[in-house]
């Protein structure tokens, strides 16, 4: 399956870290949005789109770049982040609980196993098979 990331990544490079495993594991390649253009994608049987979390969103290269995007069928997509959060609030706004909670149902659902790179990165992703 031909596989490709569509990956913003600055600061730390935590999303390129995920990304580059993700690559790994599905033989992908990762480009920036830039390097990219959207009718591009047409010859990608899966596409993966990443950012790091900024202000409580996703970056917003990544976002106008999706928002260029034509619509398709039978096409599978997820997206994921990655972002920094404290272990005082995690246990102060229950974000671990609900994350566990998160993890239990992709491992239960998805056939996915989740590995725990460390408390202050967590890695998000969905599946679309239509976008």
């Amino acid at each position: 399956m031909r596989s490709l990331l569509v990956v913003v990544s600055y600061h730390h490079k935590n999303t390129e870290k995920i990304a580059k495993i993700f690559a790994k594991v599905l033989g992908a390649e990762i480009k920036t949005p830039q390097q990219i253009k959207p009718e591009e994608l047409k010859g990608y049987e899966l596409i993966g789109f990443g950012s790091g979390i900024y202000r409580s969103k996703h970056h917003q290269i990544l976002i106008n770049f999706a928002g260029q995007l034509p619509k398709v069928n039978n096409k599978k997509a997820f997206i994921f982040s990655t972002c920094e959060l404290r272990l005082l609030q995690l246990m102060e706004d229950n974000s671990m609980i609900i994350f566990l909670k998160v993890m239990q149902y992709l491992e239960k659902h998805f056939n996915l196993k989740v590995i725990s790179l460390s408390v202050r990165l967590i890695v998000q992703v969905g599946i679309r098979t239509n976008f």
